[in-house]
């Protein structure tokens, strides 16, 4: 019987032919794969990154160190190509300080802030992301910790962080290090509450 499949003349092979040969050719992992049309396929942004040069000469290593890392003992350590790490003097008292301070880096950070938040701002509402969601009342739960917006430490026992132990209507009740021992826990309203605590510190 005369096979069914259809040769072009002269030994010519067919284009599915050719197609199943070039997939036999190919790596089974890309072999296996589904080809998408290009007008499909969404192309991810490369990565970029700022030199590291840059980053210093714009002033952002001197801010952030100056502002952030020396107040606590740290520093930011970096070379012309690389990020060596923190230099670690936290045992010092005085933190670590530049002997020079450039008024020309911090003035060039100072307004690639300004220019940024403005973006930002008019996008997400906001210029630094908040840390310290706020709080409502449907938050404040019976068993939850919060800590205040001033906190304080109790005689050495402890900050005084509340404990609520119960919420009736509009009422707060809670404990904490602050209350004397032997006296009644005290009840306080809920915008009181919500006007003394920052953010909630339940493990």
């Amino acid at each position: 019987m005369a096979s069914s499949s259809k040769k072009k003349p002269g030994g010519l092979k067919t284009a599915s032919e050719i197609a199943n040969e070039k997939v036999e050719q190919m790596p089974s992992e890309i072999a296996g794969a589904v080809l998408v049309p290009k007008d499909e396929v969404e192309i991810a942004a490369p990565v970029k990154y700022m030199p590291l040069e840059t980053f210093r000469s714009l002033g952002f290593l001197q801010e952030i160190n100056r502002t952030i890392l020396h107040p606590c003992g740290l520093a930011l350590v970096v070379t012309e190509d690389k990020i060596v790490g923190i230099l670690d003097r936290t045992d010092d008292p005085e933190g670590i300080i530049f002997e020079n301070v450039s008024a020309q880096k911090a003035w060039q950070v100072e307004t690639l802030i300004k220019d940024g938040s403005k973006q930002r701002r008019a996008i997400l509402k906001y210029d630094i992301q908040p840390a310290y969601p706020k709080l409502t009342k449907v938050d404040i739960k019976p068993g939850k910790i919060f800590r205040a917006k001033n906190p304080k430490y109790c005689d050495g026992l402890g900050l005084n962080d509340r404990v609520v132990l119960s919420v009736q209507g509009n009422k707060v009740q809670y404990n904490s290090y602050e209350v004397p021992v032997g006296t009644t826990y005290p009840t306080i309203k809920m915008e009181q509450f919500l006007g003394w605590a920052k953010f909630e510190v339940t493990e």
